[in-house]
């Protein structure tokens, strides 16, 4: 493959050694550690840019790669041949999060895997002098993004990249695994500080920044620093940090955290927080409000008064990132974000570039996949067409105009699968998927509002963080029952509130200190553990409130 990327595997433990391998191949040398899979190897070795993987159930395909050589070739797998032809599979493909890595392996990368070179410094904006900032990091399971803001919150720079951990897995769970060693833990603070560090790195003529916040969950705010995550991994839980407080970190600027309100409700949403009712420079808000950010851990803030707030949190999954479906992924071109139903049947909405207005693909172009935004808006289509029922089956139109526009084939194991736009597909398995986060969101949300005795329609404004809310239709959010019934019109995208909340702290003290006063008044609520949220999660699976 032109352009392709080879490593060669070498038992030990995992480090980051780029020089040439010493059989003449001038393959960079990846050493693995006992239990990896090669995709953890691989991803984690710090020699390439990871993809947005879906941790290990075989159903994403990104972790391709060819072992062009190995003591002992591995047969296909099942996971395989589902994914490869036979002439691919007689050339070496395999999915690496299926295999095991072995002494002197040789794997070639697809293409367009990415070479993590050095450091670049970056270009200061156009047209700006260059000056001395603040650091703003959300760094969140799946990405990071990151501005450089003057005193009063100008923009100087910004950017973003996958999470380097991503390697480990897309779920807070599949890190705490990989952090479950001392080894473990080193290898992905390293990653992660060499991503800050990156971050942090002056534009010519620029003054390294003055002080940074790190706007985190939990686990990636211990992560980052390197402490242990055990307390995390397993009951009985418990903060590895509070936060609120400086870090002295080397190769950092001065580093903030914000305050950890519980082991799994952290930094990103307390930033959020800040950004919304803390920032003199955002609109008012009127209590109660609640703020969701929709990850792959679903944190929820109930926010009853300025001094009084309830917060939650469950495990959602990557799915609604785009990650672990048949044709998920995280937004991008192309990527398509919406759907839509004419006289000529389903129609693929996707951003061009950038993150503008969405527009139809043009019928005979294939399509990279679908974001989680995407898939909402298609469930929702699906079940005002009774093209699926509630329960999240499929339910083919025998006749009538919209028969001809839900093709349903069966796939391997006889799966039922719904044609799409684009070359794309909807298998049931996906919609499955989809169902679990639904009954994880809404359930958090009602078990939130029974603690507070309140009714749904008492809130005056529901947020939405994160990257789903830009483009999701917040009429499909609550047609498939993530909100309840008339919430749509309260409903607001608040974009990366985190981020927004972090630029906010690193530059006022004010600020930091009412955050962390805030946050003594807090409480948090341990939903997934709640023997109601257990009896009650199969009752909310289905698209309904």
């Amino acid at each position: 493959m032109a352009n392709s990327v080879l490593l060669k595997l070498l038992p030990g433990d995992s480090g980051f050694n780029s020089e040439d391998g010493p059989d003449g191949t001038g393959a960079p040398e990846v050493r693995y550690g006992a239990g990896e899979s090669l995709s953890e190897a691989v991803y984690l070795s710090g020699l390439v840019e990871p993809p947005a993987l879906c941790s290990g159930i075989a159903r994403c395909g990104r972790c391709r790669m060819r072992i062009v050589r190995a003591p002992d070739m591995p047969p296909p797998l099942p996971a395989d041949r589902a994914v490869f032809s036979e002439d691919e599979l007689a050339a070496g493909m395999r999915l690496a999060c299926r295999h095991r890595p072995q002494e002197g392996m040789l794997v070639e990368l697809p293409p367009k895997s990415l070479a993590r070179g050095g450091p670049q410094a970056p270009a200061p904006l156009p047209g700006r002098a260059a000056a001395r900032g603040f650091l703003a990091i959300d760094l969140g399971t799946t990405s990071m993004q990151w501005r450089l803001v003057t005193p009063s919150g100008d923009i100087l720079r910004s950017g973003g990249r996958i999470n380097p951990q991503m390697g480990a897995g897309s779920d807070v769970m599949s890190r705490l695994a990989a952090a479950g060693t001392a080894a473990g833990r080193e290898r992905l603070s390293r990653l992660t500080l060499e991503a800050l560090m990156d971050a942090a790195l002056p534009a010519p003529g620029e003054s390294p920044p003055e002080a940074a916040c790190l706007a985190a969950n939990t686990a990636m705010s211990a992560i980052a620093l390197n402490l242990d995550t055990r307390r995390l991994a397993a009951a009985p839980y418990g903060l590895p940090l509070a936060g609120g407080e400086w870090e002295d970190v080397p190769g950092l600027p001065p580093l903030w955290l914000p305050p950890q309100i519980s082991p799994f409700v952290g930094g990103d949403v307390s930033a959020g927080y800040a950004a919304l009712a803390l920032d003199p420079d955002a609109a008012p808000v009127e209590y109660p409000f609640l703020l969701a950010d929709m990850g792959t851990n679903g944190e929820f803030l109930l926010a009853l008064a300025p001094d009084r707030a309830l917060a939650g949190s469950v495990p959602l999954g990557p799915a609604l990132e785009g990650i672990g479906l048949s044709h998920g992924m995280l937004a991008g071109p192309l990527a398509v974000s919406a759907f839509s139903l004419g006289p000529k049947g389903l129609s693929a909405l996707t951003v061009a570039a950038g993150s503008g207005p969405l527009s139809p693909a043009p019928d005979d172009l294939a399509l990279p996949g679908i974001t989680g935004a995407g898939y909402i808006s298609l469930m929702r289509i699906l079940l005002q067409s009774r093209a699926m029922d509630r329960d999240g089956r499929f339910t083919p139109l025998d006749s009538g105009p919209l028969a001809r526009f839900f093709p349903v084939s069966h796939g391997e194991g006889g799966e039922p699968v719904l044609a799409l736009a684009g070359g794309l597909a909807l298998p049931a398995s996906d919609v499955e998927e989809i169902l679990k986060v639904k009954a994880a969101f809404s359930l958090a949300l009602k078990r939130l509002l029974a603690n507070a005795d309140m009714a749904a329609r008492d809130l005056k404004r529901i947020f939405l963080a994160g990257a789903l809310g830009r483009h999701v239709d917040k009429a499909a959010m609550e047609e498939t029952g993530f909100l309840p019934p008339g919430a749509a019109a309260r409903t607001q995208a608040v974009g990366n509130s985190s981020l927004a909340g972090a630029c906010f702290l690193v530059r006022s003290g004010q600020g930091r200190a009412a955050l962390n006063h805030w946050a003594g008044q807090a409480r948090s609520l341990d939903l997934a553990s709640d023997p109601a949220f257990i009896r009650a999660y199969a009752e909310n699976m289905r698209f309904s409130w």
